[in-house]
């Protein structure tokens, strides 16, 4: 019998973050359907898992205690550590991070998938730009 937890088909259009949450994508403001990454946030005082239209399983206990996001692109993964990149993310998606606290309301649900397409925007524009500069290297993400 399959694990479900180490195994799954690819998800298109799915946005899983560190709360636990999967977000299906269905506004224009979804992550572009053509860009695939993962993103890993490791501060002393806050942390974000995020994977965008990612094929496989991340293993995110197995990865080193590092900052970094990952990209899909052409069959191959990379790995971009560049600084400024990573700062961005931070900011772009601390909106993960600091929500109000949970509530069953509709307007709290419309809220919070209002803010979680605004960091989808940008964090897709992150992605393009790191990509269009030449920063992604090849790599492993380990298994």
């Amino acid at each position: 019998m399959r694990n479900p937890l180490t195994t799954f088909a690819p998800v298109a259009l799915i946005a899983v973050c560190s709360t636990g949450m999967v977000v299906a994508q269905s506004s224009k403001a979804a992550p572009g359907p053509s860009l695939h990454y993962a993103y890993h946030l490791v501060h002393p005082t806050e942390s974000e898992e995020m994977a965008v239209n990612w094929n496989g399983v991340i293993l995110w206990k197995q990865l080193p205690k590092m900052d970094a996001l990952w990209i899909q692109k052409d069959g191959k993964t990379f790995l971009i550590t560049d600084k400024a990149t990573l700062e961005a993310m931070r900011v772009a998606t601390m909106p993960l991070r600091h929500s109000p606290a949970y509530s069953d309301t509709k307007q709290w649900h419309e809220q919070r998938d209002k803010e979680h397409q605004q960091v989808y925007v940008q964090t897709d524009k992150i992605v393009k730009e790191a990509i269009e500069k030449g920063l992604e290297k090849p790599a492993r993400m380990g298994t």
